[in-house]
């Protein structure tokens, strides 16, 4: 409980280093302390707010859960911990990019008050986003099918970045005008009673960015704030100024800038350089991110540090100064290896981190304990910048179930009443995860697959080079099945006889799934392989190769066979591929595959192809206008999805005790809802 408010001049006193010591030295300079400005931070792990949004729920305020959120960021190791971006009521006219969170009311105070306060309790800083609330559009609203007024850095085009495929969907390219001076003028001034508010609620610092201003590709400005560095800077410099004024040295101000431009004309790594020079004495921290036109900043499969490089460069280049900033880098940071690394190394000072400290709220607990193999991998996929387009407000994350549910899980995970012996048939994800959850409630647990090894269809990532994080997952849910002390029976399918002999308490079936096989003609022929199946036997597949199915799965597995040397043909009904993937997905991944020289990389992929007859000598399709075509193929490769294997798993219902299904075998779905179905099955023994 993190309770009323504590008076500020009580001297907070952590009980992190209490319980977490040293097993090993192996994290000593991740884990050293250090001094940002005035203050001294106690490792170089920093927790970013990752999402936007994630400050309040439909309620419009922040509820129990964000708080216990943020707050077990700084009990689990994190040294600074970032709350979401605020924003007070705004004396600019015009809508905003981000959702407000309007703190103005002693009601939305109040919540901030105790996030701040549970975090000081262990010893943690708490920065806070500084919503600088220039407007996006003159006026609240505006009619479908006529283009608002956009304002921005300059006269231009706006950037996606501002604009999203939806604004550019609807109205086409726009240009905007510039802020005007007073504008600017007048957010600098708002920025420093923002500022002031907030460390009265005891945050301890802000974070200042506006990257816009600093390029010169989006900065064209004739005024003051336009043309030179100096001049690009100014805003940014004169916010900063004024609020270190206010507020005092103690008062920590962060901004991010970004590595160099990956268009020409762009901010060069000597721009960031100059620009940490002339911060210094204005501004302690400054986090360096890739550029927004660059899909690294997403960061989803790879690469792996992206700016690390860069961070080291510019830290290099400030070295001899004596009172110089203190560098961030950020960028998928999710192995403690890595991070210890790079700080080593001297390549940055801080480590920036959100998702590592979804995936595993325990990261930093780990990290001190010297236990990274027990730390739960992320995946990179995303789910928990946006779960759903319908519902903008859940937050979920694919490996941790209990993302959100923070301040429930105590309840939710009551002593169970004595141990319960369970027997789970199959050795899949959805298998091993409930079978670790098990044995930590202290039950007994027998796992059967019938195959020679553990990890079910996440197998297939062992052969994908973009699909390292599932392989690493998988390895660590292996790895974790051992180490628990589940009894794991290979090359074993229990008959109900054998489970009844056993006499367990609950009997859980988790089968998975099959490829689905439609009902085309000739689909049963010796050439025909499911893409399950494809990765295993890249040996038996011949030169040429067709896809049934656009999905991401055929898309991914086209990508494989394409850079393997086969030449791939992906047949997709519909008139989109890979309509299943997430957009970070799309962006960063899949376009690459989808812009290729088919001559040079032997990868066609086409839409509108319904499939009507598979033969020896190709696959026969029909296009949007009725037109019949053969592609010519050695082999074909069916990706038409997953279908749960039912009644496979029903047949396990007869054995005695409790029998519960789990995983694709009741409904095909992804690992997030794997990782639920298995934590409520787990709530439940």
């Amino acid at each position: 409980m993190i309770g009323s408010r504590t008076p500020r001049n009580v001297k907070y006193k952590s009980d992190i280093h209490e319980r977490m010591i040293f097993v090993s030295n192996k994290y000593s300079h991740l884990l050293s302390p250090l001094k940002v400005g005035t203050r001294v931070v106690k490792n170089r792990m920093t927790a970013a707010n990752y999402k936007k949004h994630f400050i309040q729920g439909p309620e419009e305020y922040p509820t129990e859960n964000v708080i216990t959120h943020f707050v077990n960021k700084a009990r689990n190791g994190a040294a600074i911990v970032c709350f979401p971006g605020i924003e007070f009521a705004s004396r600019v006219p015009g809508d905003h990019y981000m959702p407000p969170y309007n703190v103005s009311n002693n009601f939305n105070q109040h919540y901030v008050c105790q996030v701040a306060d549970g975090i000081h309790l262990y010893n943690s800083l708490c920065l806070a986003p500084l919503m600088l609330n220039l407007p996006m559009t003159v006026g609240s609203s505006f009619k479908p099918g006529e283009a608002p007024e956009f304002y921005d850095v300059s006269d231009g085009v706006l950037s996606m970045y501002i604009m999203g495929d939806p604004f550019c969907e609807m109205f086409g390219q726009h240009y905007s005008k510039p802020y005007p001076k007073e504008v600017l003028q007048d957010a600098a001034k708002l920025a420093v009673d923002q500022a002031l508010l907030l460390k009265s609620l005891g945050i301890d610092g802000i974070i200042i960015g506006n990257t816009r201003f600093l390029s010169p590709l989006t900065n064209k400005r004739k005024d003051e704030y336009g043309g030179s560095l100096e001049n690009r800077m100014r805003f940014i410099m004169d916010v900063c100024r004024a609020v270190k004024k206010a507020c005092g040295k103690d008062f920590l101000i962060s901004t991010n800038i970004t590595v160099p431009e990956a268009q020409e004309g762009g901010w060069t790594l000597e721009d960031a350089i100059e620009a940490c020079k002339m911060l210094e004495g204005l501004a302690d921290i400054v986090g360096v991110y890739g550029d927004e036109i660059d899909p690294r900043h997403v960061t989803q499969f790879e690469p792996k540090m992206p700016y690390a490089e860069a961070c080291a460069a510019i830290r290099a280049g400030i070295a001899d100064r004596p009172n110089r900033v203190i560098i961030e880098t950020m960028g998928g940071y999710t192995d403690p290896d890595d991070m210890e690394s790079v700080i080593a190394e001297g390549k940055a000072d801080l480590i920036s981190m959100a998702r590592a400290f979804i995936a595993d709220p325990q990261f930093g607990k780990k990290v001190y304990e010297g236990r990274p193999d027990d730390i739960t991998p992320c995946l990179r996929c995303n789910k928990c910048h946006r779960s759903g387009a319908h519902d903008p407000w859940i937050d979920a994350c694919s490996v941790n179930p209990t993302w959100s549910y923070e301040h429930k899980i105590d309840r939710m995970f009551d002593a169970p009443g004595g141990v319960k012996r369970v027997g789970i048939i199959g050795g899949g994800p959805a298998g091993m995860r409930l079978a670790i959850m098990l044995t930590e409630r202290g039950h007994k647990v027998d796992l059967y697959e019938k195959s020679g090894r553990l990890g079910g269809l996440l197998n297939c990532a062992d052969h994908v080079w973009f699909k390292w994080p599932l392989r690493d997952y998988k390895n660590y849910l292996i790895h974790q099945t051992y180490k628990h002390g589940v009894n794991v029976h290979l090359n074993c399918a229990p008959t109900v006889d054998q489970l009844n002999r056993e006499e367990y308490d609950y009997v859980i079936a988790a089968v998975g799934s099959a490829p689905a096989m439609p009902p085309i003609p000739g689909i049963d022929g010796p050439n025909v392989i499911s893409a399950v199946a494809a990765y295993d036997n890249m040996d038996k597949l011949g030169k040429r190769v067709v896809i049934v199915g656009g999905g991401e799965i055929g898309v991914e597995t086209g990508m494989h066979l394409s850079e393997n040397g086969h030449q791939v043909t992906v047949l997709e009904m519909t008139d989109t591929l890979a309509a299943d993937c997430t957009p970070t997905h799309y962006r960063s991944l899949f376009i690459r595959a989808w812009t290729r020289d088919e001559d040079e990389h032997g990868l066609v992929m086409t839409t509108n192809a319904k499939v009507t007859r598979i033969s020896p000598e190709g696959v026969t399709y029909v296009d949007a206008d009725g037109q019949e075509h053969l592609v010519e193929a050695d082999s074909v490769v069916i990706s038409a999805g997953m279908k749960a294997k039912t009644d496979e798993a029903m047949t396990y219902a007869e054995a005695k005790g409790c029998f519960y299904m789990l995983g694709d075998c009741k409904k095909v779905a992804n690992l997030m809802r794997l990782n639920q179905s298995a934590l409520g099955i787990a709530g439940l023994i």
